[in-house]
């Protein structure tokens, strides 16, 4: 048992390479779905997440609170997104499409934004595939 043990902890990690092109209903979706819906749409609202701290207290320099814009539970915008001089509608949903370009420098532990908020964290291989599709010159989605 115990040298069983010791074997697995000296492995690496194993996860699966990360795709050239990362597909939107099989790589991004579940990451997104997995760490970021629930403040970022779910429902149709933004929310901050109350049960990320079970200890009440987040980490120095964080400011909790709601998330401003981006939904990741749908792809496009919804409701009035036309710019104009007074900014957009009041019923604006800002989706993936248009957030997706926000995606990479948020995501990286070296944000002083980072997100997911600490404590919760994506592994590199969900970095990697979120940046890989962020980045994609044809933005495959649904």
């Amino acid at each position: 048992m115990v040298a069983t043990v010791a074997m697995v902890a000296g492995m690496p990690a194993c996860e699966p390479p990360s795709p050239a092109t990362p597909s939107y209903a099989n790589d991004v979706r579940p990451i997104l779905l997995a760490h970021c819906v629930r403040c970022h749409g779910a429902g149709g609202t933004l929310q901050g997440d109350p049960t990320m701290y079970p200890l009440g207290a987040p980490p120095a320099g964080y400011t909790p609170g709601s998330p401003k814009q981006c939904y990741f539970d749908e792809v496009e915008d919804r409701g009035d997104c036309t710019a104009t001089d007074g900014g957009v509608g009041a019923d604006c949903k800002r989706g993936l499409r248009t957030c997706a370009v926000l995606v990479g420098p948020y995501i990286l532990p070296t944000s002083p934004k980072r997100m997911p908020p600490p404590p919760a964290m994506l592994n590199d291989w969900e970095q990697d595939v979120l940046i890989r599709w962020s980045r994609s010159p044809t933005f495959e989605t649904p």
